[in-house]
């Protein structure tokens, strides 16, 4: 039997973030949070008139993508036509007691949403 008082909560096991332009991780979500976590970023164009932006979520301590786990992809289509650097998506994650992690993405200007759910098999205890 164990004495004294213990606080058990779950965590957040890697770090969770998107990829961003030359394959770098941006972290939204630090590893080792208590769950439910949340975090949020925006991100733009990186061209005049870009239609589309591919938001893709990763899972790691690393600083390159090419070395985490690749979660899944959000596609942004329809932007309308800007100068780069105008057009700004909001990503927003989320994780929730079940360790379920779900991604907005949402582009500012027209509101579009798109939307991902990542189901989680493990967390940890700290």
């Amino acid at each position: 039997m164990l004495r004294g008082d213990y606080d058990y909560v779950d965590r957040v096991p890697k770090s969770l973030g998107v990829e961003t332009t030359g394959g770098y991780m941006d972290v939204l979500i630090p590893q080792g949070v208590r769950i439910p976590a949340e975090g949020t970023g925006t991100f733009t164009t990186f061209q005049d008139n870009q239609k589309m932006i591919m938001v893709q979520v990763y899972e790691g301590e690393e600083e390159k993508t090419e070395n985490c786990d690749f979660m899944g992809v959000i596609y942004i289509v329809g932007i309308p036509e800007m100068p780069a650097k105008v057009p700004r998506v909001r990503v927003k994650f989320s994780v929730d007691v079940r360790g379920v992690l779900s991604v907005v993405a949402t582009e500012e200007s027209t509101g579009d949403k798109r939307e991902l759910t990542v189901y989680r098999t493990t967390c940890y205890s700290g």
